[in-house]
């Protein structure tokens, strides 16, 4: 289950670099430790399947990362997102500093809640023009659009082997019960 750590002090980034490398992943929220453990093999099949048509499909100015790769929001916010679509042109640093184009957290139990509030409201504080939910145990795909300071509405929502075209950050379709195949 994803745990937010109480503390007297926020925590910044120089203490998530402290760390134990110990599989958990750890992230802040507003100075909150957020711990969740090691994703388990079909949250890891489902994002590495999508990651991989993603990159595919990304035009060359897009570059597409996969967790664990820190999103620095601030020195009191980052994150590791299952996927993230960034501008290619990022110099090779520890982490990434922009603001992602696409955010996709698989969901999984330990994640499911935070996933679609906690993350769901930090990713349009901090500018995410798109995000989406995956969750492999429908299968579905939920696609979400900034639509300004009121945060997300929905853009497309498909399960099973209905597919969803996105038009941005770049023309992808995906289908759900795809994500989940086996090699």
């Amino acid at each position: 289950m994803a745990m937010a750590g109480r503390q007297a002090a926020p925590l910044t980034f120089r203490d998530l670099q402290e760390m134990p490398d110990d599989g958990y992943r750890y992230e802040l929220v507003d100075g909150q430790l957020l711990v969740t453990p090691a994703p388990n093999l079909g949250h890891q099949r489902c994002a590495f399947r999508l990651a991989a048509l993603l990159d595919q499909a990304a035009p060359a100015h897009f570059e597409v990362f996969m967790a664990p790769v820190d999103w620095f929001v601030s020195p009191l916010t980052v994150f590791q997102p299952d996927i993230l679509v960034v501008d290619a042109d990022l110099p090779d640093d520890a982490k990434v500093t922009v603001t992602p184009k696409l955010v996709v957290e698989v969901a999984s139990p330990s994640t499911q809640r935070s996933d679609r509030s906690l993350k769901r409201d930090a990713y349009a504080g901090a500018g995410v023009p798109h995000y989406w939910i995956v969750d492999p145990s429908v299968p579905s795909l939920l696609a979400l659009r900034l639509a300004g300071p009121g945060g997300y509405e929905q853009e497309g929502f498909v399960s099973g082997s209905t597919a969803y075209t996105a038009g941005a950050p770049f023309a992808v379709t995906v289908v759900p019960d795809q994500l989940l195949r086996r090699s």
